[in-house]
């Protein structure tokens, strides 16, 4: 019994419901009544934010608890349980609209808060564990009710740094359903508005057969070359990667081609995986969409989405750098050679294409540039990809010309998107009672304190300190709530330590986004994994070998913020440059190849001579390319000889 429930508690995630019928069509029809509500909301009429996030918070409650089933497997308990929770849902769902207008215009005074609105925000609460259980897994869950507990109940037993006085259930109420600082706040703020707009253009782009036309394109452009199935990997991974924002499900629709032609050319399983897997994790940091993450960012730090999309540009280049370069020299020294002309898409075809549908991703940068909202920039990306939908020659997006088969991708493109905003919108809602709490104790921070007292004045061990714990946090949860998380209990220590804001946010971002190629829990990896068919410890294991530059990337831009386009021009290309190269290297170590196999030795000087390269400073710019120019000269010379030396016996004089 004992051992069912830590199984439950632990392991077990809800299941997905299939409908069948007028069943199906009802859920169909509620699924497109949200998504036109949220364009109308956002779009056309702007209506009240707080307004605005309890209706999605609600219609969505419901939406999840309708679509989602208690356990994976349904028996007759489940279908009870099923039952309640969303009979719950619906009458919170309706005492949140009915009390919208209340808590718009609250003024904050627990004297206000009635018996109604306890009972209500508990069950609201409740419903949002059980929610994001079923979406995403315990992880997020146990992790927000956890640092809810401690703010609720446990602070007043703590002693020390940890002790607060345990607030009143009145103020409780407060905090994490009245105000903005709890379900309501920006996490919940971003989902309803930025990111469900930008997941509709991704909805548009994908049904429009824009995943198709930028694997054509990287077919086209890559696949020919050495190792090419693999560059086609890590191309097509990044462009539609940073649409998806997910690495997980990034692999799951691109791995399931490019997975298979790696390992048909001689690629191994693990390596197939591995390459996958690092290659779609990059998608998250790839502007200009760049999942959550940015969107979220722009609003808590106050700079302008286009600003966060420009810095991101340079690190992202290195990262996919680093997994390019290892990608080759594996290719090299295993001698696998690209695809055939005739298993090719034709060039000129895949490049017009690909290039159209590219389009709306270089106005969407554009109209920022030119310093419109974010919401108008990818409503006209959206729009933009729903006339490629709707109107596009069937040649070109593959759907039937016929308006009846059209307007079907259509509708099916809209309640897709509100089935693909459930997770997000039941982990952000998670995440801000999580934030609520930190609030609430001032454990925020508390922790910060403490980070600082182990770290002392050192910032790089800050820095290592504040990277295992994203990398912990984000074992089996959403980037964007590791980043919540850290950047209330990190990112105000490391300010204050002298790192530039959007350097500190950065750093947690990017050590957010590795956790999904980290053992021992790495899901990006295990998916590839399962698709390779390969062991998924060693996938993981290859996956981080190949993603190095994101390990080593956020902490050079911390002491080196050049590479985020802060500071003098000429000083932004000197260390964009040096860096580039201290990369290449560093990938040349880590792959063990450079002309030749390399011996452990070797493999340490490159490593070594690249990160001189990357850290800031001419005097170790100059040192590291001078030792890697040299052994890089004479390795080259060396295997020259040996190639001569083997012609001179293979043909004698």
């Amino acid at each position: 019994m004992i051992k069912q429930a830590l199984k439950f508690i632990f392991l077990s995630k809800g299941g997905t419901k299939e409908f069948k019928g007028n069943t199906y069509l009802m859920v169909k029809l509620f699924a497109l009544l949200i998504c036109l509500y949220h364009v109308y909301a956002v779009v056309f009429y702007q209506v009240e934010p707080i307004t605005h996030r309890i209706v999605h918070v609600a219609t969505f409650m419901i939406f999840t608890f309708l679509t989602t089933s208690f356990l994976e497997k349904e028996n007759t308990i489940t279908k009870v349980i099923d039952g309640v929770f969303l009979l719950a849902a619906a009458a919170t769902s309706i005492y949140l609209l009915v009390s919208s207008s209340r808590y718009v215009y609250h003024i904050k005074g627990i004297d206000l808060i009635t018996t109604a609105d306890i009972f209500f925000g508990i069950l609201l609460m409740v419903l949002i564990w059980e929610g994001a259980r079923r979406l995403a897994g315990p992880a997020i869950s146990m992790l927000s009710f956890l640092f809810f507990a401690y703010a609720a109940f446990l602070s007043q037993y703590c002693s020390g740094v940890l002790y607060a006085r345990a607030p009143s259930i009145k103020a409780i109420i407060e905090e994490m359903v009245i105000s903005t600082n709890g379900i309501f706040g920006a996490p919940i703020g971003v989902t309803a508005t930025y990111l469900f707009i930008f997941l509709l253009f991704g909805g548009f782009l994908d049904k429009s057969g824009g995943g198709e036309a930028f694997l054509k394109l990287s077919n086209a452009l890559a696949g020919s070359a050495r190792g090419g199935p693999a560059k086609v990997s890590v191309i097509s991974s990044g462009l539609f990667g940073s649409i998806s924002g997910s690495p997980p499900a990034n692999v799951a629709t691109t791995g399931v081609f490019t997975i298979p032609a790696m390992m048909r050319t001689g690629y191994k399983p693990a390596t197939a995986g591995a390459v996958e897997a690092a290659a779609s994790t990059g998608g998250a940091i790839m502007p200009p969409v760049m999942g959550a993450v940015a969107l979220l960012m722009a609003e808590v730090t106050g700079i302008s989405y286009a600003k966060i999309i420009a810095a991101a540009a340079i690190p992202a280049i290195m990262y996919y750098v680093g997994i390019g370069v290892q990608v080759h020299l594996e290719a090299v020294r295993m001698g696998i050679k690209g695809l055939p002309k005739d298993q090719l898409p034709p060039f000129k075809p895949s490049l017009l294409r690909g290039m159209l549908y590219l389009s709306p991703l270089i106005i969407l940068v554009i109209v920022l540039v030119l310093g419109f909202s974010t919401t108008r920039a990818a409503s006209l990306a959206a729009a933009i990809t729903m006339l490629f939908l709707l109107f596009l020659p069937t040649q070109i997006n593959g759907i039937s010309g016929d308006s009846r088969s059209r307007g079907n991708t259509f509708v099916d493109a809209l309640a897709h998107t509100t089935t693909q905003t459930r997770m997000l919108s039941a982990c952000s809602a998670a995440a801000g009672i999580l934030s609520g709490a930190l609030f609430m104790s001032g454990l925020a921070g508390k922790i910060g304190s403490i980070l600082m007292g182990i770290a002392g004045t050192s910032l790089g061990l800050a820095l290592v300190i504040a990277a295992i714990m994203c990398i912990i946090l984000g074992m089996g949860v959403p980037i964007i709530v590791v980043y919540i998380i850290a950047s209330a209990i990190v990112i105000p220590s490391l300010i204050e330590m002298g790192v530039p804001v959007l350097a500190a946010h950065f750093f947690i971002m990017y050590m957010a986004t590795t956790s999904h190629i980290t053992p021992p829990v790495a899901f990006a990896a295990y998916v590839g994994a399962s698709l390779a068919g390969s062991p998924p410890m060693k996938t993981g294991f290859i996956a981080m070998r190949l993603a190095i530059a994101a390990y080593i990337v956020p902490f050079v831009f911390v002491y080196q913020p050049a590479l985020l386009l802060i500071g003098e021009p000429l000083q932004i290309v000197i260390a964009v440059i040096t860096a580039l190269c201290g990369i290449t290297f560093v990938s040349c170590g880590v792959a063990g190849y450079w002309f030749k196999n390399l011996s452990f030795v070797y493999r340490c000087v490159f490593v070594v001579c690249g990160l001189l390269m990357i850290y800031p400073g001419a005097t170790t710019d100059l040192i590291g390319l001078v030792g890697a120019l040299g052994l890089s000269v004479y390795l080259y010379l060396s295997c020259r000889k040996s190639t001569e030396d083997n012609l001179a016996t293979v043909i004698p004089k």
